[in-house]
């Protein structure tokens, strides 16, 4: 552990993201002693390495943490990048791992290309490396954001709720974890100048096309310049919508068996008279645990498309209907019973 590091150790920052891990994020050293930090070589990803690595050694906490870099090769630094990352790595005295992806090569929205991809490769490193926690470096201002795109897209409270302090992978064996969810993008910046930390842009956040970028640009700060502290009131705002996400998840689970699975898990099938049966708002909440089991991006699931296939139910509509969602989920209805179908 290098002086620097340790006289880091006190700053503002760096006690932030401490709380968080303790309080908000629910981190247990004895369980995972190392930590692989989602590193693009941007200011946010470079912040929250340089301060988990000043808390590494401490006493409660991990023991080293291991830096996981996904080279999406979309700019001319992206080689560069790479070199300096794994460089640092050497230099700090952590752990490296690296993955090649190629969002470009692919159709559709190369943001969310990019994401899934890059998610899919930190998945893989963990488990290959033995690590159970991720560390993802999204902060205040990126659930702020976040939280105002779904609500322009229809989304559910759960998804308004917009990003977890804390959540388990799918199979249950990685914890992702965003320890700087509580500081902006300012209180970054500051941190990367005081302590002298290069960092890398992210060419996708120059691309004037990009919604976020729009809203990043032109609409957050005129809401900065009326609530200068907007990002607290959205955690707070998150946080209820997400206990209240909870508890209609627990009374969603009493209807569990309304499904029977088939085809290995492909098919999903409701008798609709038993659907019938169900008030709308749960059952609302039940098809949508379903499509997200079929596997339905939370963030691609629109609160309109679960509430239109409910009316459907309920009123009693007998001439078939079909829905296909994101991923090619396919819901389909008829006078005898729902189906929801995962893509082949």
């Amino acid at each position: 552990m290098s002086d620097k590091s340790t006289k880091m150790r006190h700053d503002p920052l760096v006690k932030a993201v401490a709380r968080a891990l303790r309080r908000r994020c629910g981190y247990r050293h004895a369980d995972h002693p190392e930590v692989l930090v989602a590193c693009s070589g941007g200011g946010d990803s470079q912040a929250l390495l340089h301060a988990l690595d000043a808390l590494s050694g401490c006493r409660g906490w991990h023991e080293r943490v291991v830096v996981g870099h996904v080279n999406h090769h979309l700019s001319d630094q992206a080689d560069e990048a790479e070199v300096f990352l794994r460089e640092q790595a050497e230099r700090m005295g952590v752990g490296w791992v690296c993955r090649s992806v190629h969002p470009d090569r692919h159709g559709g929205n190369l943001e969310a290309t990019a994401r899934r991809q890059r998610h899919a490769a930190l998945r893989s490193m963990a488990r290959e490396a033995g690590l159970g926690v991720i560390a993802l470096a999204h902060h205040g201002d990126d659930q702020l954001e976040t939280m105002l795109m779904r609500l322009m897209r229809g989304s559910s409270p759960s998804g308004l709720a917009g990003m977890a302090w804390s959540r388990a992978s799918r199979r249950g064996d990685l914890r992702l974890i965003r320890p700087l969810l509580g500081v902006t993008h300012a209180e970054v910046v500051g941190f990367l100048e005081r302590w002298g930390i290069v960092w890398f842009e992210d060419p996708l956040n120059s691309k004037p096309d990009l919604r976020r970028n729009r809203l990043r640009r032109e609409v957050l700060p005129a809401l900065r310049a009326s609530w200068p502290r907007g990002h607290e009131r959205a955690l707070e705002a998150a946080d209820q919508l997400r206990a209240w996400s909870g508890w209609m998840r627990e009374r969603t689970r009493a209807h569990a068996d309304l499904f029977v699975a088939s085809e290995g898990g492909a098919v999903l099938t409701a008798e609709r008279g038993a659907l019938a049966g169900v008030q709308g708002v749960e059952l609302e909440m039940v098809l949508r645990e379903r499509l997200l089991e079929a596997g339905v991006p939370a963030d691609r699931l629109a609160s309109r498309t679960t509430r239109q296939v409910v009316a459907c139910v309920g009123t009693g509509v007998a001439s078939p209907r079909e829905w296909v969602l994101a991923c090619g989920v396919r819901v389909a209805l008829d006078h005898r019973s729902l189906v929801i179908r995962r893509c082949s």
